[in-house]
């Protein structure tokens, strides 16, 4: 099956609120669709989504290496076009591996996930993404309760550690039985990572993503071993590979995320290390649009169907590139159709510049 045209569509999606954590403040998401379509006129989509703070190139980058990439993959066969994608930058990788394997799902008539391993799965539960610890979030988690989720993620270290542990104590106590995810984005110096952890005994803390400022090994492995919760990596894993622990880990959490780790297969490569070295893995998004999500969504389902993933960003946009996945009572259904199962929807992107 060879390559007979490739694009890409840049796009600028508005957020309903902005999206705050301790790294900054993002209103409007901005990206690059990028198709491929095969001579027998199948159509598959990567997201090129890059986001400052996430460990991605900057957006420039990665169009310049879309940009340079797409004429040398005319006339290319799945295979070969793989292999020309090593030296990308991580977000403009992820979005070609992302429409190379899904160009190959629909030729086979199959899901990414299938493609990538997955045996039967039909939904994936997910955490609601209820943004930075405040007012807002208090009302968001009130709705996410309702709306039949039983974890919850927020933003925390944009306040003091002791404000902030007295509004997860007034979550505690008004929605008993919610889980709670939260996610520093590197925002402590070690004294108050462990003011904050000890702040949050007798809660029911899912786990703490990021929380120090310089994720040095020995100081999370101390953190990790005074909190009775799991401590998660996340950003930090940009860049790195999957080797560079070794055979141990300083967490008991990997959030992988497919857009700085540069595309399914290599959050496979980490998936496979983190269950040899006995350390659980969720995948989240990285503010994909519903293209990209549903592509992550797959490649969850390929890796961890039974964990509670954080895939569920869509409603923090006014509109989307495609229609968003389907959710309820706090769980994604997967789509029967082949590939990431999601289609562009018509001049989904406009507004881009």
């Amino acid at each position: 099956m060879r390559i007979i045209n490739a694009f890409l569509q840049p796009y600028a999606l508005p957020l309903r609120q902005p999206w705050r954590t301790a790294r900054g403040r993002l209103t409007l998401r901005r990206g690059w669709l990028l198709g491929l379509e095969s001579e027998t006129g199948l159509l598959g989509w990567g997201d090129c989504a890059p986001l400052a703070g996430t460990g991605t190139e900057a957006p420039t980058e990665a169009r310049r290496a879309l940009a340079a990439l797409l004429p040398r993959l005319h006339g290319l066969d799945i295979d070969p076009a793989l292999r020309r994608l090593a030296a990308l930058p991580p977000a403009a990788r992820c979005a070609a591996q992302t429409a190379l394997l899904d160009l190959r799902a629909r030729d086979r008539g199959i899901s990414l996930a299938r493609l990538l391993g997955a045996g039967h799965c039909e939904q994936l539960r997910l955490n609601a993404a209820c943004g930075a610890l405040g007012p807002e979030a208090m009302r968001r988690v009130a709705a996410a309760a309702r709306a039949g989720y039983r974890t919850v993620k927020l933003k925390v270290g944009l306040a003091a550690p002791r404000e902030e542990a007295r509004l997860l104590e007034q979550i505690a106590r008004d929605h008993p039985g919610i889980g709670l995810r939260l996610d520093a984005n590197g925002a402590w110096e070690p004294p108050q990572a462990h003011a904050f952890c000890d702040a949050l005994a007798g809660l029911a803390v899912e786990s703490l993503e990021e929380p120090l400022r310089k994720p040095e090994y020995a100081r999370l492995e101390a953190l990790q071993a005074c909190c009775p919760f799991p401590l998660a990596l996340d950003e930090s894993l940009a860049g790195l590979d999957p080797e560079h622990f070794g055979t141990a880990f300083p967490v008991r959490r990997l959030v992988l995320k497919p857009t700085p780790l540069g595309g399914p297969l290599a959050t496979l490569r980490w998936a496979e290390k983190a269950a040899a070295g006995g350390v659980g893995v969720v995948l989240t998004s990285t503010l994909e649009s519903a293209l990209g999500i549903a592509a992550v969504a797959q490649t969850a389902a390929a890796i961890a169907p039974e964990a509670v993933h954080g895939l569920a960003t869509g409603d923090w946009f006014q509109r989307d590139l495609a229609a968003p996945p389907v959710i309820s009572r706090g769980c994604l259904r997967l789509p029967r159709e082949a590939g990431i199962g999601a289609t562009l929807l018509t001049e989904a992107a406009r507004g881009a510049d």
